[in-house]
């Protein structure tokens, strides 16, 4: 073979050997990256830990925290409108 043509074929089987690197980089990223939309789904649709479990508890408590808050509201309203009723009939 000439010293060009051999040059050439070097060349060619570095830049094969550049793209079989590169898809094995590729490859592994690939994987990483199956693992982690794992991992996603796993935190968001466990029934348990999920992200909608918890937005769930936490649905919950504010409604449960809401009718407390309304609860004492009133009771306020009450006795304050109790203690003027009084002071207006003692008068």
């Amino acid at each position: 073979m000439p010293d060009n043509e051999e040059n050439n074929l070097n060349t060619l089987i570095r830049k094969i050997d550049l793209i079989g690197a590169g898809m094995d980089r590729f490859e592994e990223r690939q994987e990483n990256i199956a693992e982690d939309v794992a991992k996603i789904k796993e935190a968001v649709y466990n029934p348990d830990s999920g992200i909608y479990s918890r937005l769930r508890e936490l649905e919950s408590w504010k409604q449960t925290t809401s009718k407390v808050v309304w609860a004492i509201v009133l009771a306020t309203v009450s006795m304050i409108t109790a203690a003027v009723y009084r002071v207006l009939v003692s008068l």
